[in-house]
């Protein structure tokens, strides 16, 4: 059996790369962000550190140079096993 390899998804926020994560899938993707836990998480993030940035969260698929950066977030902020880690993209 074949192990499913993750792609990198983008949270935009107004019009902006914001949040990158890793997901099995679109559908997996679109779970994960409706998920109460993580929206509250992401509003507690960005009241403290985006204050004066509006603009609505859009999903989508990240290029392959926004996949490059969060891999290498990846590799240098994530332990081992760890079950999700979402980077923030602002200013990079």
């Amino acid at each position: 059996m074949a192990l499913q390899q993750s792609r990198v998804f983008i949270l935009d926020r107004g019009g902006q790369p914001t949040f990158a994560f890793e997901a099995a899938d679109a559908h997996d993707a679109h779970r994960m962000i409706r998920s109460e836990p993580l929206l509250h998480a992401l509003d507690r993030f960005c009241r403290a550190r985006c204050a004066g940035k509006t603009g609505k969260l859009q999903l989508r698929e990240a290029t392959a140079h926004e996949s490059q950066l969060y891999n290498h977030m990846a590799d240098e902020f994530a332990a081992p096993g760890q079950q999700l880690l979402i980077a923030h993209l602002a200013g990079r």
